[in-house]
């Protein structure tokens, strides 16, 4: 867990050090910071995207869920494109998301998230509406779905955060 965090934490570093100079006007805000609940971090993840090309982003997340949270790690990873222009977008993408649960994890839970046990890697898909404002304020409410080897999950994920 601990060199999860180490490696999450030098990749957020890394890429704030590379980030573009601050005073920039809205529309190329290129960096975002923010909190997921419920998508394909687990129940609450905290990520960081990038924009590495014109509407296209790639973020990174730790995240897990809330009263398990030291038993079990997600770490989301995935590519968007975003149609749109000024605040407003429509949001397409894919990636991956590890889950690092224990064997047992859906036998600890009444009502689990997620129908899976064990440490696996799940297909994740994002298909949602973004709003980035004038000021850096970030938020998205996204249909989430993942492909584990359970099965289909259909899950849904809302976005707060900030851009720079």
């Amino acid at each position: 867990m601990r060199r999860a965090i180490a490696v999450f934490t030098f990749l957020l570093l890394s890429a704030l050090v590379a980030a573009p100079a601050a005073g920039q006007q809205y529309f190329i805000r290129t960096s975002t910071l923010y909190v997921e609940a419920v998508g394909s971090g687990g129940m609450v993840s905290l990520n960081f995207e990038k924009l590495v090309a014109d509407h296209v982003g790639v973020r990174i997340g730790v995240g897990g869920t809330f009263w398990w949270f030291a038993e079990s790690l997600v770490v989301p990873a995935t590519v968007s494109y975003l149609v749109g222009t000024k605040n407003n977008f429509v949001e397409i993408g894919a990636g991956m998301s590890f889950f690092a649960l224990p064997d047992d994890f859906n036998e600890q839970l009444d009502d689990p998230l997620y129908e899976m046990d064990g440490s696996q890697i799940a297909a994740a898909g994002i298909l949602g509406y973004r709003y980035m404002g004038d000021y850096g304020l970030f938020m998205r409410l996204a249909f989430t779905p993942l492909v584990t080897e359970e099965g289909f999950e259909p899950t849904g994920g809302a976005a707060l955060g900030l851009s720079w």
